[in-house]
């Protein structure tokens, strides 16, 4: 389960330009106009918006540094900038978050900053919180598990879903597995990690769940966060004390911690419809077979291999025959 956002770099391709070892500055998609840069000289990733009110955040954690540039037409820029490697990840998110605030909600970037602060805490105990891109994935994977409890019952759906991290797919069920696939970009794209995670298993058709999220205003008529539709669903089982112990398992699984819960208030609506897309000749997946032809002393060589596919236009739409066969 992945999820990208096409407005900003994303990480995996942010953490290879870091990775290649010069300075860089990548535009970001909004009004005002903002970029994510890396000083290779001094260690520094920094999220850089500009503003007509430059004044320092409120807040000033430890872990960041915070500066006003002069960028000439009379233009400032707030600097927030992090050198500390191994909270590169978790800035990130956390500059994603900032960057939300001051395009969606029109916050003032040192606003925005004190906002987005006041949820997370210190940087460094935000190791354990899922991110951005996670929440988003668990809010794919609850809407099918809801999905399924409504044809099936809440027994069968929790079941279904994956029993532990290790697990192929993210559900089984009879004769089929489905993986499912969360983006809030603007095309229907998801990141892939790895070679065998869209290998069917033999004898089971493996079909990919595609959800497509965009951000909301909270106030906005059928908004959700991760938050809300964990309770929806806590609240559903609640009398049945087994199915309340083997949904926090799976929750737990997934890395969901009820302490966490106020980090996870982000709103979002459905983009489009959700889709299942069938892992087969027409759908844009890699498999160790697509190797076949590299050397087998240069295959040994590739350790790890990620891609991204756009299935915009593929497979069944919810509501269709097609879509409620797979999942009946």
């Amino acid at each position: 389960m992945t999820s990208d956002q096409a407005w900003v770099i994303s990480w995996p391709n942010l953490e290879g330009l870091i990775a290649g070892g010069v300075s860089f500055v990548e535009p970001v998609v909004g009004n005002p106009a903002c970029f994510i840069s890396f000083d290779h000289a001094r260690g520094e990733l920094c999220i850089e918006i500009t503003t007509v009110n430059p004044r320092l955040p409120r807040n000033l954690p430890r872990e960041l540094a915070f500066r006003i540039k002069n960028v000439g037409n009379n233009q400032k820029r707030l600097i927030i900038a992090c050198d500390v490697s191994a909270l590169y990840r978790s800035f990130y998110d956390f500059g994603c978050e900032v960057l939300e605030l001051v395009f969606a909600a029109s916050h003032d970037p040192h606003d925005a900053v004190d906002d987005a602060w006041a949820k997370w805490g210190r940087l460094i105990e935000k190791q354990s919180v899922l991110s951005r891109e996670k929440q988003i994935g668990l809010i794919g994977e609850l809407w099918l598990l809801e999905r399924i409890a409504i044809n099936h019952g809440w027994e069968y759906s929790l079941a279904s879903w994956h029993g532990d991290a290790m697990a192929e797919h993210d559900f089984c069920f009879k004769t089929s597995d489905v993986e499912v696939k969360s983006t809030a970009s603007e095309a229907r794209a998801h990141f892939v990690g790895s070679l065998t995670q869209l290998l069917p298993s033999v004898g089971r058709p493996l079909y990919i769940l595609s959800i497509h999220l965009t951000g909301a205003p909270v106030l906005a008529e059928g908004t959700f966060s991760l938050a809300s539709r964990v309770e929806l669903i806590k609240d559903q089982v609640k009398n049945d004390e087994k199915l309340t112990n083997q949904l926090c398992q799976r929750l737990a699984q997934a890395g969901w911690k009820e302490s966490h819960m106020q980090y996870y208030d982000a709103s979002f609506i459905m983009r489009t419809e959700p889709s299942l897309v069938p892992v087969d000749e027409n759908c844009p997946s890699l498999v160790p077979d697509s190797l076949s032809l590299v050397p087998a002393h240069l295959l040994q060589l590739i350790d790890s291999i990620m891609y991204r596919i756009n299935v915009t236009g593929l497979g069944f739409v919810n509501g269709t025959p097609e879509f409620n066969e797979v999942l009946l």
